[in-house]
């Protein structure tokens, strides 16, 4: 068979579905009622700060758009990216109708709509008067009326205006809801689909409507190069309290969205669990300016991303802390208290006259426990939310020790920034790998440490002075009088800088490529690109970009020419010679939307910036394709029918579409010229058949001619 890769067919009828998120039809928000968790309980602490809770809700899998029955519900706080799940899809008239639900709970605020991993531009209610030019042409301009006033073809709400989706018409229009409760529903859809009637409202569900219309056969290709867009949104996420001034809204402090999660029916559902004045006094640390590289500033610990529903809320809650160096530990009075990674003095000292026994001191952890590197994953902001790897924290001087780098990963998807990250890296670091441990027996009034973080150590006679963590403890009463006796304390060493991250710890984050500087070297001029292919062998197509560009000025000046595929930050070199004035860039990626650049170069090596063409889609064939023939219907009695065709005779047809009155029943994988046939079962009655061809571009016979089908063949089904 031919070797292509396939994309959505835009245009074809799907069924009705509201899989993964019951339509509300009444007032109350949708949500799941979080298991009662007594957050003071030391085996729930105990369970939160495990290492090994699992990662459900990751980045590669919430940034996308999928069509499953059921998908797992997520709530959306600080900034995230979000893909969503198709609810509901339906085409008609050539116009195709999709239901997204994005997040939970509703969010603050849409700050951005992707399409296909591109930032697109959308006209909203209340924005500036726009118009477009309904004349075809590819450079969209104000339609004047005779009056030399702009005409009424003014943008609607949720038109987007991007040139890609402008082609007579704007072919894409996006309206969104950010899961009010109760919520509007989408008289766009109903008008269309009275089954979704005005109760189908998604409370508590931030949606989209995304609304496709059908383009000219000449500019599917450049319109929906990937069949359908994918549609994902960058959120502000669910509003949250505030307990500083009791107010309620879109917030990234850490300390607020960590308290919102144990708080919220949708976490742990349990609101009562965290002091305010504790909270109030974090989120304090959370806003804190640090300063950074280039002499701006960022708040020291913000979260952003989301939870799902269907992992234990305990999960999200360990990302959450490891994040932002966040502990949490019980108080004397049962509540439950959050620490953010800030350096304070310890409010119990234990002294040498305080001891009972010394019974184990170790200086660092064991060569099983401890580790050199610990590498790390975060979602960075400033790069379009996307995953990457920030610089690893090592103890080089420790490396050779143990002569291997040895280390776990930190998942840090919660964390906005790489200097956050690398601030949260350092302080787990220096609390994994303690310079001092030991365990002590003391007397009762130790029992005053049970309930904090850390205490300080003066033990001089044995040499031991500074502040611990408390990372365990063991109360030992009188067999007799049932009196307390002892307090034993298992403490590790805190690192007085652990705390404290100064700019030349930032590291070096990951960026997007930026265009080269320019010394002088002229601009490339005349620079074009489209999609072409090429039959590589029998049934094999590749596809491809075609570039050209106009001669140098100079010829001491060579061409580079680079491409760079959409939603990749490397730029990657297509050789060509130093007298080349076109090249084609194959093989590439079928469908796939690329930008190429062209400079010129030097003798010394210096280049020019790029001159770019954006948005070139690559394809593996530009010609339309014979129709299929010899179709045939033969009634096999029972309500089914036999179909029979021809597959085109193109060297590069790829499938052959079969409709029954217009409703595609048959999707065919075969050779050039090859009888494919299958069994249909339209029940009894009279129906007609029609059949086109597709090529490994995704072009069909009749977008040139309606006629070039197969068919119409009419039979009558017993």
């Amino acid at each position: 068979m031919v070797e292509a890769v396939s994309f959505l067919v835009f245009g074809t009828t799907a069924g009705f579905s509201v899989g993964g998120v019951a339509l509300t039809t009444g007032a109350g928000a949708l949500t799941i009622a979080g298991s009662l968790v007594n957050l003071a309980g030391s085996a729930l602490l105990n369970y939160a700060l495990r290492p090994d809770q699992p990662k459900a809700a990751r980045p590669e899998n919430i940034q996308v758009t999928s069509k499953v029955a059921t998908a797992p519900r997520l709530v959306v706080v600080g900034r995230a990216r979000v893909g969503g799940n198709v609810v509901f899809h339906r085409a008609v008239g050539g116009v195709s109708y999709r239901v997204i639900c994005h997040a939970h709970g509703g969010v603050s605020e849409v700050e951005a709509i992707l399409l296909n991993n591109k930032i697109v531009d959308v006209w909203k209610t209340g924005d500036p008067p726009r118009y477009w030019t309904n004349d075809d042409n590819d450079a969209p301009a104000p339609v004047l009326d005779e009056f030399g006033k702009p005409s009424s073809t003014a943008y609607m709400n949720g038109e987007v205006t991007d040139l890609q989706y402008l082609r007579g018409a704007p072919a894409v229009r996006i309206l969104s809801r950010q899961g009010a409760v109760p919520s509007a529903h989408y008289p766009e859809l109903t008008a269309v689909f009275p089954e979704w009637t005005a109760s189908h409202r998604l409370d508590g569900q931030a949606s989209s409507l995304i609304i496709c219309k059908q383009v000219r056969a000449k500019h599917f290709q450049r319109v929906y190069p990937k069949g359908e867009p994918d549609v994902a949104k960058i959120f502000k996420g669910v509003p949250v309290f505030d307990p500083r001034d009791d107010s309620t809204g879109f917030s990234e402090n850490a300390a607020l969205i960590i308290r919102h999660l144990i708080a919220s029916p949708d976490g742990m559902n349990a609101p009562d669990a965290l002091d305010p004045d504790n909270i109030a006094a974090q989120a304090d640390i959370a806003d804190l300016q640090v300063p950074l590289p280039d002499l701006s500033t960022e708040a020291k610990w913000r979260l952003g991303g989301v939870w799902s529903l269907s992992e234990k809320p305990q999960a999200p809650l360990q990302r959450m802390l490891d994040a932002c160096a966040g502990r949490i530990y019980l108080r004397p009075d049962g509540k439950a208290a959050l620490f953010l990674g800030q350096p304070a003095a310890p409010t119990v000292t234990l002294t040498f006259s305080d001891l009972i026994e010394l019974q184990e001191i170790t200086h660092g952890a064991d060569r099983v426990s401890r580790y050199n590197v610990l590498p790390a994953r975060y979602v960075d902001h400033g790069l379009r939310f996307v995953e990457v790897d920030a610089e690893a924290w090592e103890d080089t001087a420790r490396q050779a020790l143990d002569g291997e780098e040895v280390g776990p990963a930190l998942d840090l998807s919660m964390a906005p920034s790489h200097r956050q990250a690398r601030a949260a890296m350092k302080d787990r670091f220096h609390r994994d790998n303690p310079s001092l441990m030991l365990r002590a027996v003391f007397k009762p009034r130790a029992q005053l440490a049970v309930y904090e973080k850390d205490v300080t150590l003066d033990l001089s006679p044995l040499g031991i002075a500074g502040d611990f963590d408390v990372t365990g403890w063991n109360l030992h009463f009188s067999g007799q009088s049932g009196l307390l006796e002892a307090v034993s304390l298992s403490l590790s060493a805190i690192d007085p800088d652990r705390s404290s991250l100064p700019v030349g710890e930032h590291g070096l984050p990951q960026s997007l490529p930026a265009p080269t500087e320019s010394g002088g070297v002229p601009l490339v001029t005349g620079v074009v690109a489209a999609g072409q292919g090429f039959q590589s062998a029998a049934n094999t197509w590749v596809a491809g970009i075609s570039v050209a560009w106009d001669a140098p000025p100079s010829l001491a000046l060579r061409p580079i020419v680079e491409y760079l595929l959409d939603g990749s930050t490397s730029w990657q070199e297509w050789p060509v010679s130093d007298d080349a004035r076109g090249t084609l860039i194959a093989p590439l990626r079928a469908g796939g939307d690329y930008t190429v650049g062209v400079s010129w170069q030097t003798p010394e090596g210096e280049r020019g910036l790029r001159a770019l063409v954006e948005d070139v889609t690559a394809i593996a064939s530009t010609t339309v394709p014979l129709p299929p023939t010899g179709l045939t219907v033969v009634d096999e009695g029972g309500g089914q029918a036999r179909v029979t065709v021809t597959a085109s005779a193109s060297e590069d047809q790829w499938r052959t579409i079969v409709y029954r009155d217009a409703v595609e029943v048959g999707r065919l994988t075969s050779f050039a010229s090859e009888t494919v046939e299958f069994l249909d079962a339209p029940g009894t009655g009279s129906f007609t058949w029609t059949a086109v061809a597709l090529n490994v571009s995704e072009i069909r016979s009749d977008a040139n001619d309606p006629a070039d089908i197969a068919g119409p063949v009419t039979e009558t089904i017993t």
